[in-house]
């Protein structure tokens, strides 16, 4: 499968994050994390503006409109939300919590060094980080999460860049990847169309 790597740009209108760090002056990490779910449909409300069931078991939204995939990811106080009438995967890493001496865990040298391609100057932890929501974002868009691994999906080179997974989507020419590297985590968006 053919891969397109794409930084994301400001104005992607079926994309959120949202930094809720006020709050752990009144709630502690684990706090939030019980309460995070009314926090992701407050973002998933911003962006239908519009009235709305999730479907957590499938995840998807209805609205009057019609039904939508949504994708979330948490890292500390942050909460990022895509949604689009495809399957979409979302991921978001703090950096800090990523071990750079375990990456034989999730990655290898190649995957680290074509990384370094695709970014504009990573660090060592910003392309492991890269690395790391890559794959995460991936396996939700798959629909399949990383039940067989994060070794189960890998990026090669070939003339262009290529997605191998244990999980072929033939009749899926092409995958789109968007990326954000912020100054203490990265944001991953997978998709099959273009966003």
């Amino acid at each position: 499968m053919l891969v397109k790597f794409n930084e994301l740009k400001k104005n992607c209108g079926n994309v959120i994050l949202k930094d809720f760090n006020y709050l752990s002056k009144e709630q502690s990490l684990s706090q939030f994390k019980g309460t995070r779910r009314n926090y992701r449909n407050i973002l998933i409300e911003g962006l239908l503006e519009d009235t709305f069931i999730v479907n957590n078991q499938l995840r998807n939204i209805y609205t009057v409109k019609g039904t939508y995939k949504y994708s979330c990811s948490y890292t500390g106080y942050n909460i990022a939300v895509a949604i689009s009438h495809n399957n979409i995967g979302i991921d978001i890493e703090m950096y800090k919590n990523i071990n750079i001496k375990n990456l034989d865990i999730f990655t290898n040298d190649c995957e680290l060094n074509l990384v370094k391609g695709i970014i504009k100057k990573p660090t060592s932890i910003e392309a492991a980080t890269f690395i790391w929501c890559l794959k995460e974002s991936i396996g939700k868009l798959f629909n399949v999460g990383l039940s067989k691994g994060f070794k189960s999906i890998s990026i090669c080179k070939k003339q262009e860049m290529h997605l191998i997974t244990n999980f072929e989507r033939d009749e899926i020419p092409n995958l789109y990847v968007y990326y954000k590297l912020f100054e203490d985590f990265c944001l991953v968006i997978s998709s099959y169309n273009e966003l």
